[in-house]
C-alpha cells in the first residue's frame, strides 16, 4: 500500500540530506503501537529488516545553496509498506494532527490520497528515491570493507534479486520470478546522499522489474535494494 501525502508550508527549507527527518516523522507516528518496529524490525535469515520506504521530497520548483534545498510553499511525499495495518496507523495519527514538523518546518496537511497498484508480469519502472546497493566483505586482517555497486555491474541486480527473496521470506512470498534489468542508466543518475554520518552512493534511473503481481507489489509497497526504511529504492511505474 502506499500514500502520496501534500504538505504546504511557508519557504521550506531542509538539509541536502534531509531522509532522517521523513524517517522520524513515520516512527514517530507509528512505534507507540508498533515499538518493535524501531528496536527491533523484523529478522530474516539473523538480518534485521524495516519494512516500509519513503521517496525524496518533490516540489514544483527548487533551489539547492549553502548546503540546503529550498522547496517553496509546497512539497509532496510518498509513503509505502507491504503491511498496510501499519500505513493505516500512520495516516490515522497524521489526520490526528493539524500541522507536522519536518526539520525547522512547521506544515500543513493539504491533502492524502491512498495509492494501489495491480501488475501483469512486468513494469517500467523510474526511482522516486535512488537504490541503494552494497556488500560488505570481510579481508585477510578481519576488516570489514565495502563494495559499493552500480547498476552496470552484474552483482547490483543479483544483491537486489537476493535482497526481494529475503523480503519475500518475511511475508511467504516467492519471488523467484523476479528480474530486474537497468535501463538507460549513466553517471548523472548517480547521487551521493549522507544519512546520520554515513554517506551512501545510489542511483536513480529507469528499470525493468518482472515478475508477478504479488511480486511485483511487493517491490513497490517494500522498495528494491537496501536501507529503504532509511530513504533509498522507491519506484514508480512509468
Amino acid at each position: 500500500m502506499r500514500v502520496k501525502i501534500n504538505l504546504s508550508g511557508k519557504n521550506i527549507v531542509l538539509p541536502i540530506s534531509y531522509q532522517y527527518y521523513l524517517q522520524g516523522l513515520f516512527y514517530n507516528l507509528v512505534t507507540k503501537k508498533f515499538d518493535y518496529l524501531h528496536d527491533e524490525g523484523i529478522i530474516v535469515d539473523s538480518k534485521t529488516m524495516k519494512p516500509f520506504s519513503y521517496s525524496k521530497i518533490f516540489c514544483k520548483r527548487y533551489e539547492v545553496k549553502d548546503n540546503s534545498i529550498y522547496f517553496g510553499d509546497e512539497i509532496w511525499i510518498y509513503f509505502s509498506s507491504p503491511f498496510e495495518i501499519l500505513l493505516e496507523e500512520f495516516l490515522e495519527k497524521l489526520t490526528e494532527l493539524n500541522n507536522i514538523r519536518i526539520g525547522n518546518n512547521f506544515l500543513n496537511i493539504s491533502s492524502i490520497r491512498r495509492l494501489r497498484y495491480t501488475f501483469d508480469n512486468y513494469a517500467l519502472v523510474k526511482t522516486l528515491s535512488p537504490i541503494l546497493v552494497y556488500e560488505k566483505v570481510l579481508r585477510v586482517n578481519g576488516e570489514r570493507k565495502l563494495l559499493r555497486y552500480n547498476p552496470k555491474d552484474p552483482e547490483f541486480c543479483e544483491i537486489i534479486k537476493y535482497n526481494m527473496s529475503t523480503k519475500g521470506k518475511a511475508l511467504g512470498i516467492n519471488t523467484e520470478t523476479f528480474n530486474i534489468i537497468p535501463q538507460r542508466i549513466n553517471p548523472t543518475n548517480k547521487r551521493v546522499l549522507k544519512y546520520k554520518t554515513t554517506t551512501f552512493e545510489a542511483w536513480e534511473g529507469t528499470y525493468k522489474i518482472y515478475g508477478n503481481n504479488e511480486v511485483l507489489k511487493l517491490a513497490f509497497d517494500w522498495g528494491l535494494g537496501l536501507r529503504n526504511s532509511q530513504g533509498f529504492g522507491m519506484i514508480e511505474t512509468i
